[in-house]
């Protein structure tokens, strides 16, 4: 593998955690659209403080 390839592959590998989008929720069963952005941000928040 010609040496350019090989760091492309790397710096390729290395930048996907960087690309790694916000997990998906869904409302609960007759959820308002302001308790789901609530538990949202809430959950953010704890993600943020919470170590690892």
């Amino acid at each position: 593998m010609r040496p350019t390839c090989f760091l492309a592959l790397i710096l390729a590998l290395a930048s996907a955690p960087l690309a790694a989008q916000k997990p998906a929720a869904y409302p609960a069963k007759g959820q308002t659209t302001e308790q789901t952005t609530q538990d949202d941000a809430a959950c953010s928040a704890w993600a943020k403080q919470a170590p690892g």
